[in-house]
């Protein structure tokens, strides 16, 4: 058995040692490898060449539409009946909704004087979340003018 010799080069390439210049394998390389820029947009046998059978270079491509599926909505990828549920619930949601009121920015100075005062009255150094936001939301009462529930 003859030993198996790795080729350096595909056939039909200039640089092969058994390349015959101008033969049918060496035209073939040179067609297939010839320098196509501004010519071809992808190589031969791309799947996004033009010429590729079964590419999908025809398919119209628009915002917010899966040009594999046309037939559900556009931007939502829901079907129809899905799409106008979803906009009905949205619209129900949306009758209910009502902005939030700002609240009332407090002074610091007052915050941190009104904080002391709780500090004191409980006799701990430190408040606990619940404690200090108890304190902010008595503020926020005063400044609203709102009754201030007692717990």
């Amino acid at each position: 058995m003859s030993p198996q010799i790795e080729r350096d080069f595909p056939i039909g390439h200039p640089a092969a040692v058994d390349t015959v210049i101008g033969s049918p394998e060496h035209l073939a390389w040179i067609e297939q490898h010839k320098f196509s820029e501004n010519v071809r947009d992808f190589p031969p046998g791309h799947p996004k060449a033009a010429d590729t059978a079964g590419n999908l270079n025809a398919l119209p491509v628009r915002a917010g539409v899966d040009p594999h599926n046309p037939q559900l909505e556009e931007f939502t990828g829901r079907q129809p009946a899905q799409a106008a549920a979803v906009r009905e619930w949205n619209k129900a949601e949306a009758a209910g909704a009502h902005e939030s009121p700002v609240m009332p920015v407090i002074d610091a100075q007052v915050l941190n004087a009104a904080l002391a005062e709780e500090r004191a009255r409980l006799h701990v150094d430190a408040l606990t979340m619940e404690q200090t936001q108890a304190v902010m939301s008595k503020l926020q009462h005063l400044a609203l003018q709102l009754p201030v529930a007692i717990p």
